[in-house]
């Protein structure tokens, strides 16, 4: 069996063993992840190593059912989103976020992409999300930046005021 075709999960241990990785922030466990990508490799992998640090994750495979799943309530902690998908891409999606009432609107988003040309970095940061993580992902670098974006939460934007009258006068 070459190293290439090692499972999901014996590839996840043995990156997590490596020598000389020293982590500096690890989030607290108990976080409600939402893993946004197309790629099931990708899905199974970000959900393990949330896992290993005690977080739960949903998946989406692509940013309209991240939004949607947010708009409908999903109580999440933060967002990891590709940025290449069908149907809505991540930059799409971290837009229609950002414009969702209440904490939905507010939830850290970290970009978790191949593209990180300096250019495409701001691009995303632009469109709303907080951070971005190259892939291959360095666990390091992504629990860093989790714990950078959850400290540094968006305030929420509040729902909007109803403006009719809930009573009406009678003369």
């Amino acid at each position: 069996m070459s190293s290439h075709s090692l499972p999901v999960a014996a590839a996840f241990h043995s990156f997590r063993g490596q020598p000389g990785v020293q982590q500096r922030r690890i989030p607290a466990p108990g976080l409600k992840v939402l893993v946004v990508d197309d790629l099931v490799v990708n899905q199974q992998l970000l959900t393990l190593m949330m896992a290993s640090y005690g977080h739960t994750a949903d998946v989406a495979a692509h940013g309209e059912e991240a939004v949607r799943l947010l708009s409908e309530g999903g109580a999440y902690d933060i967002v990891l989103m590709d940025v290449q998908m069908p149907v809505m891409d991540g930059v799409t999606a971290t837009r229609a976020i950002r414009d969702l009432p209440g904490a939905a609107g507010a939830i850290p988003i970290i970009a978790v992409t191949a593209s990180v040309q300096p250019e495409l970095c701001r691009s995303y940061i632009a469109a709303g999300m907080d951070d971005v993580v190259e892939k291959p992902i360095n666990l390091d670098r992504l629990l860093a930046a989790m714990c950078k974006a959850i400290e540094t939460q968006r305030p929420t934007i509040p729902k909007p005021i109803e403006t009719r009258p809930r009573w009406t006068l009678i003369s």
